[in-house]
């Protein structure tokens, strides 16, 4: 049986749910090739590419079963590029949390959530906005490359030790305040929220369990059961290093609820 590799080309388009997907053979993954083939490809609605990717798979020719009939082979895909993006604008993830808008409240959490250090926005057709991590690339009219999303690894983190957490705290505890005042119940951040005349806010998010104080000086308390749980039953505190990387994951875990809590909270002296 003769195997042989076959190369296709894959056009991402913006859906109404997901991306309408069309694919196409390609005699090599020759970038250029595959720019000119996008400008045919229309989908639904009017919808244009936004993207492409390569793929190599692995096909067979049929097989004799035996019984006069043949076996078709099915085919194995044997690599894959990364996203070529058909132009766009790159957004870091400082970028978009300097920008607040209010539509991109989601897009916000996510990239905080997933740590995502940057996206892409293109209007070829449709306003699409997707990750720009991995190894992506943005792709010219001639098929050059024109960025590439390994530019940008680093951003996150330097975005995210812009903002310490102690003012990230004190924010919380002012909006949390402010909240109060208007006579708002913070129902969606809080699953196990104390009486609303309580003299503490008790938040549940992400294993962790963060108490604010409403009266006299703003005070957090923040509770992690599964830290608690591992120093009680010395589990990962072998030695040294393990405990600092067990403090470390929870720092971050503290860093990443608190920028959620904001995100949900409106600014102080809004509704």
């Amino acid at each position: 049986m003769a195997i042989r590799r076959e190369h296709r080309v894959t056009f991402y388009s913006p859906g109404t749910m997901f991306s309408e997907v069309t694919s196409k053979p390609i005699p090599a993954w020759d970038t250029r090739m595959a720019v000119g083939m996008a400008e045919g490809i229309v989908e639904r609605h009017d919808a244009r590419p936004y993207g492409f990717r390569f793929e190599t798979f692995m096909v067979g020719d049929p097989v004799p079963d035996g019984e006069g009939r043949v076996l078709e082979v099915k085919a194995r895909l044997d690599k894959s590029s990364g996203m070529h993006f058909l132009g766009g604008s790159v957004r870091t993830f400082a970028q978009v949390m300097a920008d607040d808008r209010p539509e991109e409240k989601i897009l916000r959490s996510n990239m905080r959530g997933n740590r995502i250090p940057a996206v892409i926005e293109n209007r070829n057709s449709y306003r699409t906005t997707l990750p720009f991590e991995e190894d992506a690339v943005i792709v010219g009219p001639d098929g050059e490359i024109l960025d590439r999303a390994s530019n940008y690894l680093g951003v996150l983190d330097t975005a995210e030790k812009d903002r310490p957490m102690s003012e990230k705290l004190e924010e919380l505890v002012r909006r949390l305040h402010s909240a109060t005042k208007r006579g708002e119940v913070l129902w969606s951040l809080s699953p196990r929220k104390l009486p609303h005349e309580a003299n503490v806010f008790e938040i549940e998010i992400g294993g962790l369990i963060i108490e604010v104080s409403r009266r006299g000086l703003p005070k957090i308390t923040i509770m992690d059961s599964d830290l608690q749980h591992q120093i009680e039953s010395g589990q990962g505190i072998g030695e040294l290093d393990s405990l600092y990387e067990l403090v470390r994951r929870t720092v971050l875990r503290v860093d990443d609820a608190l920028d959620v809590l904001l995100d949900a909270l409106p600014e102080e002296g809004t509704s």
